[in-house]
């Protein structure tokens, strides 16, 4: 039950990512709600901690407004970081509460590569 939860928050994570750059062309601040998602109607009893958490970076995250400066180059480093950063606190949680060796193996990969593309691309915000 656990991998099914988590990779539901897996599967809601990247359909809230397109959906978040389907409208990034739009240069006025925007925040995603989940609409359409009824998240208060998933049935939360029974998750664990770590499902949890990764709900609440979810459902947290979706609101964070992007203003967008009509410049590609910028608009895409500052969107792909808060992505990144986003996905670095996923894996955190599936390191701290995950049982899996081998996808906690990979949550560690994943963080330190997109630790290194946060600094490879903060120049190109400012």
């Amino acid at each position: 039950m656990k991998t099914k939860t988590s990779l539901l928050a897996v599967a809601l994570a990247a359909a809230s990512l397109l959906a978040f750059t389907a409208d990034a062309h739009d240069p006025k601040p925007q925040a995603q709600d989940m609409k359409g998602h009824d998240m208060k109607a998933m049935d939360m009893k029974g998750n664990s901690a770590g499902s949890m958490e990764l709900h609440k970076i979810m459902s947290s995250d979706m609101k964070i407004p992007m203003t967008m400066s009509g410049n590609v180059d910028h608009d895409f480093a500052h969107m792909m970081i808060v992505h990144h950063q986003q996905a670095i606190k996923m894996t955190d949680v599936l390191i701290k509460h995950g049982s899996n060796t081998e996808l906690k193996a990979l949550a560690r990969k994943m963080k330190a590569a997109q630790q290194a593309e946060i600094r490879q691309m903060t120049p190109y915000t400012k």
